[in-house]
């Protein structure tokens, strides 16, 4: 989940897999549901971006005119990472804190 303060959207990142090579891939809200980890699908209409923070190259459905539909899997073997990048479980953001506007504080024991 991505919340601003605006607006809150639910996104997914996972690993596309070909006989060529891997790609990150990023869905947000309806486009999670399409996809199946595992299945093969036919993608259009997708867009290729450069993350800002450090410049890895992935992809992503573009808004409108897009489709994503299940296929036949592939008869070639592919080359599927056995681990899970830990880019994609895990993450670090550096900021600095410019103002609050409303603090509040919770204990709570685990």
């Amino acid at each position: 989940m991505v919340t601003t303060p605006k607006f809150s959207l639910n996104k997914a990142e996972g690993v596309l897999v070909d006989q060529h090579r891997t790609v990150k891939v990023t869905f947000w809200e309806d486009d999670i549901k399409k996809v199946e980890s595992g299945k093969t699908y036919n993608f259009t209409n997708l867009r290729l971006k450069i993350n800002k923070t450090n410049g890895e190259l992935y992809v992503n459905p573009t808004k409108g005119n897009r489709s994503i539909t299940e296929t036949d899997p592939f008869e070639k073997t592919l080359d599927i990472p056995e681990e899970i990048p830990a880019e994609l479980t895990s993450i670090t953001v550096e900021l600095e804190i410019i103002g609050a506007t409303d603090v509040k504080l919770d204990h709570c024991c685990v």
